[in-house]
C-alpha cells in the first residue's frame, strides 16, 4: 500500500518542526523492490552533519504518536544500509529535504540560507547609479550569508531601531561618542538573537571598543605606512577574509564585504561584532566561565599578555567601559 498523501504531509510537517535548514538532512522512504509500492515504515536520513540522537528520537516519537499502531523508525542511512540491510536490497524514495525549509527571520529580507542581491545600473550621461531588481538568491551550501546591501537595509528596519537593551549615553569625551548608538544597539541585538550566546553581549562593550579603536572617528589618523586597518572599527584585511565564505575560520553566518566597505560605520560595526562573537567562542572553548571582557582582550590580541602595551590597552578600555556603566574610574 502506497503512503497516503495526507499522511505524507503530516510526517513532513513533523520533520519541519524538529529539523532545520542548517541540518542539511535528506530523508528517504525505503521499499524492498522496484516493483513493490509498499514502504517499510522506515525513514532514513542522509546528512554530512552531526545530528544528535535525541533530535532523531524526538521526531520518531512524534511520528509514532501521530500514527498509533504503526512502527515507524527514523534512522541514519549509515547505521542501516550496508550494516543491517544490504545496499543492493534497498530502493529509496526521496521524501523530504530540510535544505528546502524556509526559515524566516524578522531581521532579514530573505529566508535563512538565501541572500539579497541587487543589480546596479549606471547612467552614462548623469553618472547616477540606480539599484533595481532586488531579489533573494540561494547561498552556496545553504549557509547563512550577509551581504552589504542587505546589511544596510536591515539597519533601516523598525525592529533594528527599537531594541530594548541600549548603550549608555554617558559622555566619553569624544565629539561623536553617541552618533553610532543606534547601529551599536541594533547589531548587538541582531547577533545576540542570531548566535544566542549564554550571556548576551551588551552594547556598552562595543561602544568602549570603538572608543579604543578609533575614538568614534570614521577616518582615524594613519601614523604608519604599514597601517592597513580601515574605518571606525579599524578592521584589518585578514579579518575581512576570515568573515568571508571562503574562510575556514568560521563555519556559518558569514559576511561578504571588502576593506573599502569597512569605511561604512554600519558595515564596520556589524562585521566587528560578528568577529567579536567568533573570539567569544574561541575563548569559551579554552577558558571555563569566560566573560565578554576576556573575549574583548582576545579581539584586541592581548589576552594573557603582560607588559606596558597590553596594560595601557586594558586601562583605556576599562576607563571608557566604567564611564558607560557609571562606575568609578
Amino acid at each position: 500500500m502506497a503512503l497516503a498523501k495526507d499522511k505524507k504531509l503530516k510526517i513532513k510537517d513533523i520533520l519541519k518542526k524538529v529539523f532545520s535548514k542548517q541540518d542539511n538532512a535528506v530523508f528517504h522512504l525505503i521499499k524492498s523492490s522496484k516493483k513493490e509500492f509498499t514502504h517499510q515504515y522506515q525513514i532514513l536520513i542522509k546528512t554530512r552533519k552531526t545530528i544528535s540522537p535525541e533530535k532523531i528520537k524526538v521526531a520518531q516519537n512524534l511520528i509514532r504518536s501521530e500514527f498509533v499502531g504503526e512502527s515507524w523508525d527514523l534512522r541514519r542511512w549509515s547505521d542501516i544500509i550496508g550494516k543491517i540491510i544490504p545496499k543492493s536490497k534497498v530502493y529509496k524514495i526521496p521524501f523530504f529535504d530540510s535544505r528546502n525549509i524556509e526559515e524566516i527571520s524578522p531581521w532579514r529580507l530573505c529566508p535563512i540560507g538565501e541572500h539579497w542581491v541587487v543589480r546596479h545600473t549606471k547612467d552614462l550621461k548623469s553618472g547616477k547609479v540606480t539599484d533595481h531588481d532586488g531579489h533573494c538568491r540561494l547561498n552556496p551550501k545553504g549557509k547563512d550569508l550577509l551581504k552589504t546591501e542587505e546589511m544596510r537595509r536591515i539597519s533601516e528596519l523598525e525592529i533594528f531601531k527599537k531594541v530594548k537593551i541600549k548603550a549608555s549615553e554617558n559622555d566619553l569625551g569624544f565629539d561623536n561618542d553617541n552618533k553610532y548608538n543606534e547601529l551599536i544597539n541594533g547589531w548587538c541585538e541582531y547577533w545576540n538573537q542570531t548566535l544566542k550566546p549564554p550571556i548576551p553581549l551588551h552594547p556598552n562593550y562595543v561602544k568602549a571598543l570603538i572608543a579604543t579603536e578609533s575614538g568614534f572617528n570614521e577616518s582615524p589618523p594613519v601614523y604608519s605606512k604599514n597601517h592597513k586597518a580601515s574605518g571606525l572599527m579599524q578592521i584589518m584585511p585578514k579579518t575581512v577574509g576570515y568573515l568571508n565564505m571562503t574562510s575556514k575560520d568560521i563555519k556559518d553566518h558569514y559576511i561578504d564585504m571588502t576593506l573599502e566597505d569597512a569605511k561604512d560605520p554600519n558595515i564596520a560595526i556589524a562585521a566587528a561584532i560578528r568577529w567579536l562573537f567568533r573570539k567569544h567562542r574561541l575563548v569559551s572553548g579554552k577558558r571555563k566561565n569566560s566573560t565578554w571582557m576576556d573575549s574583548l582582550e582576545e579581539y584586541k590580541g592581548i589576552i594573557n599578555q603582560k607588559g606596558k602595551v597590553p596594560k595601557d590597552i586594558r586601562f583605556k578600555f576599562n576607563k571608557y567601559f566604567n564611564i558607560l556603566e557609571d562606575k568609578k574610574k
